[in-house]
């Protein structure tokens, strides 16, 4: 791994962390600090950040920085994309104050200047944790039985490495909902909205809405048990048309949606009943057989 694919990858797990902790709430609809009024935000322009603007022009040239690989998350969940960019925004901003940016000056490439400077800052607040010897003996003592027959110090160093990464995590975490906090962000809402309501989130809203049973299959394009459920799936949303709702969601081009239903496992099945209330889900391949058993056993028409 790169010096700047870790760097991305330490801030994709700082940033997912703090998403799934809601700290990215704090601007998720597009806040501004409570008194102050909401500039109405030319098309052109999706955020403004502490007064810097987020053009449309220079969202698309990031989003084309991406690898391809990668590039579909952010093209199926542009807010998310444009909530990183913010934060990374915020990020940068914080580290320039703290001089990161005098060792990266003669630096050509400016994505490598963003992910150096992202990475003094992170390592600077995450070398503060540490984890003290009554932590270590707590934690062995208290998961004696899962980590199995190992005694103390045969496990110690790997209890470490996990105990610390928590506390790393929560620190980094904490510090991104202070930064949000204080900061100045406008969004421009019509464009999540036409976001929003494009995306597989109300693709999910729609169908648990509709009076109809669902299943939701959360998988991926790269998983063998998620290919051998492809053409069942495909074949119960015409032979239920009208009755069920059958729906896929890729959790790698899906990240936020995925967590917020704790998916696991790939793949994993969700049945809601009429009324959208979840009442089943399975891990691992399923069936077409049984997961017919479940949408009839719903009354499905």
């Amino acid at each position: 791994m790169t010096g700047t694919e870790k760097v991305k990858n330490i801030l994709r797990k700082a940033v997912t962390a703090a998403l799934l902790a809601g700290t990215l709430a704090v601007f998720a609809a597009g806040a501004v600090h409570a008194g102050s009024q909401k500039p109405h935000l030319g098309k052109h322009v999706l955020a403004v950040v502490n007064g810097s603007e987020i053009s449309i022009e220079y969202f698309n040239e990031r989003l084309e920085e991406i690898p391809e690989m990668y590039r579909d998350e952010y093209e199926n969940d542009k807010v998310e994309f444009l909530d990183r960019l913010i934060l990374e925004m915020l990020l940068i901003a914080e580290a320039e104050k703290l001089g990161f940016d005098s060792d990266v000056k003669d630096t050509a490439n400016a994505e490598e200047v963003r992910a150096v400077m992202i990475e003094k800052l992170l390592s600077r607040i995450a070398e503060s944790v540490n984890v003290t010897e009554d932590e270590l003996y707590q934690f062995y003592s208290e998961n004696k039985e899962k980590i199995g027959a190992g005694r103390f110090e045969q496990v110690k160093e790997q209890i470490r490495d996990y105990l610390l990464a928590q506390k790393q995590q929560q620190l980094i975490g904490q510090y991104l909902q202070q930064l949000l906090e204080k900061a100045d962000i406008i969004k421009n809402e019509r464009w999540i909205e036409k976001q929003v309501s494009s995306g597989p989130q109300a693709l999910m809203q729609e169908a648990l809405k509709s009076g109809m049973p669902s299943v939701i299959d959360f998988g991926s394009d790269s998983c063998v048990p998620c290919k051998m459920m492809k053409p069942i799936l495909e074949e119960l949303n015409e032979e239920y048309k009208g009755r069920a709702n059958v729906i896929v969601i890729d959790i790698y081009k899906n990240r936020e949606l995925a967590a917020e239903y704790g998916i696991r496992v790939i793949p994993t099945q969700v049945f809601f009943d009429r009324k959208g209330i979840e009442f089943w889900r399975h891990e691992g391949f399923l069936s077409k057989e049984e997961i017919v058993e479940k949408l009839e056993g719903t009354g499905t028409e």
